[in-house]
């Protein structure tokens, strides 16, 4: 995650590091020039979802990445996580899954 997102030029969350870190991360695109890892990470991608209506968030604001897997998600109308592409999730090099999780 760290290395996507030093490679993409978004921030990290400062409370990041703080919480346990699951596979699927969202990334605040709300402002453009300032895109921003959140610290809440989730184990699927219906629950990112959840909590960024729970918080009132504008889904369009946000891309949902599945670390494991390479893919990002959006929210469609039906409320239903849509795969919209992949992108390079760097697995063997990424830390923090350790061996290929």
């Amino acid at each position: 995650m760290k290395q996507y997102c030093e490679k993409n030029g978004i921030k990290i969350d400062n409370r990041f590091h703080e919480v346990e870190i699951a596979k699927i991360s969202i990334i605040d695109r709300s402002i453009e020039q300032r895109p921003l890892l959140l610290h809440h990470t989730f184990t699927r991608e219906i629950d990112a979802f959840r909590y960024l209506k729970e918080e009132n968030k504008h889904p369009a604001n946000y891309q949902v990445l599945n670390f494991k897997t390479g893919k990002e998600y959006q929210l469609q109308i039906s409320e239903k996580p849509v795969m919209v592409g992949t992108f390079d999730k760097q697995e063997d090099a990424d830390p923090v899954y350790g061996e290929n999780a």
